[in-house]
This record gives C-alpha cells, sequence and structure tokens, in this order.
C-alpha cells in the first residue's frame, strides 16, 4: 500500500462508539464499536448507532454481541426495536463467568452502496451476501447446530455442514472462506475434540490446498444453549484486482504443527485497501509451549507483541486496527490489560473485553484483531 495511507480514525463522536467509514468505488463500509458504560446504556448506543446508519443508507450484514445469558432477550428487544428490522446474522455470545445483566460490547460490520442478499435457516438469518467489483463477500453467522442433543462432535460437524449449504447459496465453496469465529461452551473440555473434527472436514474440502482460514476458537455460551455457535467470512475474487494470502508469525510458529487448524493472520489486498485478518493469539512460543504460566501480565505483554509483530510486518500498527476482541479468563484481570492496551496505543472503544475461558487451562488471555491500510478515508460526523 501507498505510505501516505491515512491512519483509521474515529468517524463519531458519540462517547462509548467508536465508528469508522471506509469508502472505496461503489461501496461504502462502516466498522463501528459500541461499549455501554454506567453513564451510556445499550439502548442509547444502539439508537445512535441507528439513527447514524440511517443517514448514510447502511445495512448491517454483522452484528457481534457479548453480554451474559439474562440480558439476551432485553439485548433482542432493543435491536429490533432501535433498527426496526433484525434481518442479518447476529451472534449474541454469552459469558460463562457472568451472571445478572452485563453487556460488555456489540460490534457491527455495515455496508452501503450495493444490493444485499440475505441467507436464512429455519427462519432465522445466518448469512449476508454482497458483491463489488472485485468480488463476492458471504458473512456468515448465528450458525449453530440444529440439534443441541447431539454429541459435540456431531454438532462440529452440523457447524460446517451448515457453513458449506450457506456458501452454495451465495454460489460460493468451503476454500472461498478467510475468517472463521467458533465460541465453544466449555472449551477446555472438548478443544481437542473439535480440532479433530475442523481438521478432517478442511481436508476433505482441500482447504490445506490453498488459504488457511484466520481463526478464533474461544469459549463462550449461546442462547440456543449448543455446544458451539458460530461465525465465517468468505471471498471469492471476480478478478486479480484483490488477492488472499497467510501470514506467516514472526514470533510464534504454524498453529497446525500442534493440532489446530487455522493460520496465525490473512491479508486481503486491494487497489483501495490493505486488510489484515489476525487470528486468537495468547501467550505461546515457537513450539507450540504456553509462555509464562500463571503469570497473566506478562502473558498479555507478550500476547500484545505477537500480535504488533504480525501488524508490523504488514506495515501496519495497533492504530490501524478497527475491531479488537481482548478474553480474559478472569474477570479480574481486565484493568491489567487496560494498562497494556494504553501502553500500546491501541485505540479504546475498538476494544471489546470479554471474560471466558481460553483454549488451555494455564491460558489467561487471548486477542484477535482486524486491521486495515486504505488510501483513502471518508471522515464524516
Amino acid at each position: 500500500m501507498s505510505q501516505s495511507s491515512e491512519k483509521l480514525s474515529n468517524a463519531c463522536n458519540n462517547p462509548g462508539i467508536d465508528h469508522i467509514e471506509i469508502e472505496r468505488p461503489g461501496l461504502k463500509e462502516f466498522h463501528t464499536t459500541a461499549i455501554p458504560s454506567t453513564d451510556r446504556s445499550f439502548a442509547t448506543l444502539m439508537n445512535q448507532v441507528a439513527l447514524m446508519y440511517r443517514k448514510q443508507e447502511a445495512r448491517i450484514v454483522k452484528m457481534d454481541v457479548f453480554g451474559s445469558y439474562d440480558t439476551f432477550k432485553h439485548c433482542l428487544d432493543t435491536i429490533e426495536k432501535k433498527f426496526n428490522s433484525r434481518d442479518w446474522p447476529l451472534n449474541y455470545v454469552i459469558s460463562e463467568h457472568w451472571k445478572g445483566h452485563k453487556i460488555a460490547g456489540a460490534y457491527i460490520h455495515a455496508i452501503s452502496g450495493v444490493e444485499i442478499r440475505t441467507l436464512k435457516l429455519e427462519g432465522q438469518s445466518y448469512g449476508r451476501v454482497f458483491e463489488d467489483d472485485s468480488a463476492r463477500y458471504c458473512i456468515l453467522g448465528n450458525v449453530h447446530a440444529v440439534d443441541g442433543s447431539l454429541s459435540k462432535a456431531k454438532q462440529t460437524q452440523n457447524i460446517f455442514e451448515i457453513m458449506e449449504t450457506g456458501l452454495q447459496l451465495a454460489g460460493m465453496e468451503f476454500t472461498n472462506i478467510v475468517r472463521t469465529w467458533f465460541f465453544n461452551y466449555e472449551i477446555l473440555n472438548w478443544y481437542n475434540t473439535f480440532n479433530d473434527v475442523r481438521t478432517a472436514f478442511f481436508k476433505k474440502k482441500a482447504v490445506f490446498n490453498g488459504l488457511l482460514p484466520a481463526s478464533t476458537g474461544i469459549g463462550g455460551a449461546n442462547r440456543y444453549r449448543t455446544s458451539i455457535i458460530a461465525g465465517a467470512s468468505a471471498i471469492q475474487p471476480k478478478n486479480d484486482r484483490i488477492s488472499m494470502e497467510n501470514i506467516p508469525s514472526p514470533l510464534q510458529g504454524s498453529a497446525f504443527e500442534y493440532g489446530s487448524s487455522f493460520s496465525r493472520a490473512v491479508q486481503i489486498e486491494t487497489p483501495h485497501y490493505s486488510q489484515v485478518l489476525v487470528s486468537g493469539t495468547a501467550s505461546i512460543d515457537p513450539d507450540g509451549n504456553t509462555l509464562h504460566v500463571g503469570d497473566v501480565e506478562a502473558q498479555i505483554n507478550q500476547t500484545l507483541k505477537v500480535v504488533e509483530a504480525i501488524l508490523r510486518s504488514r506495515g501496519m500498527t495497533y492504530s490501524d486496527v478497527s475491531r479488537v476482541y481482548a478474553y480474559v479468563k478472569r474477570e479480574k484481570d481486565t484493568p491489567i490489560f487496560t494498562e497494556y492496551r494504553k501502553r500500546y496505543n491501541i485505540p479504546e472503544y475498538r476494544v471489546i473485553v470479554v471474560p471466558n475461558d481460553i483454549c488451555r487451562e494455564d491460558l489467561l488471555f487471548e486477542i484477535e484483531v482486524d486491521a486495515y491500510s486504505v488510501k483513502k478515508i471518508t471522515n464524516k460526523k
């Protein structure tokens, strides 16, 4: 990308909301993160986002909300009231460590300028499809097993089959996926089983012959009370103006070497922007061993160094991130992460901090980020 690429900046002055607008020919893209507080309720923030999107004629393609089980109905009612509909994939991820009414935050991805097609399963939206001059895009979310009584392995298999069906409806294949998310209830009890099913499915679909998706596998319950809820992002190029490639981590080895079928990061390159999707990253050494066991401060610092190294390898820094999910195993460690977030200059309102289990008992922290380097950013209020 050009050396003159601008840094991502907040196009909104509302406290608790970070709103980024990225424009390319025929399409404008919006990335909005909303963090409730005692002064700014979830309903207040959603009302402001809805007004902003109506002004921009933007339509939502994906929404992630992290909160407690008791808050889900209130969250759903609020969203439907403020936006007057809910025809997009909504991942409501429940923290297994929270009781009562709590919401950590919401991330919303929206677009304007192009037609959007909705994919539905059993009456519920679980996918959005749209196109620009370079590619067709499919965003999947709210993907859960149809039968929660099945074994965890069969539920995982069902997840991948539903994803594949959605992609086929979009005219795409499983190998078009660039990013996945898996929120596994009681993840510590069956992460190896999940990895086995994922690897077998990827082999069957020849995923290892091409791009290996970036991914996050983390703890989290869901409203369906199934073992897993998932999402994915897929891109089908129309021409050579867009390309995708796996990015190695300068400070870590391949996750596949120790049984996890995902890449450390994926880069999407176009004439208008470069996007880096960094997988869920934790304090792991190049051989796949946990670093700094029992020391949450050292684990957070190590993790942020690893992600920073990936970004710098592509000419980016934390100021280029458009979305950040930070997972703490113990909620009491959130202030420690906050201090390191400040040290690394990670924009405050682009970060949703969620208390949930990490995929190993001795891991206390994990983070995932998306980042952009763009030639033009429309920065309007």
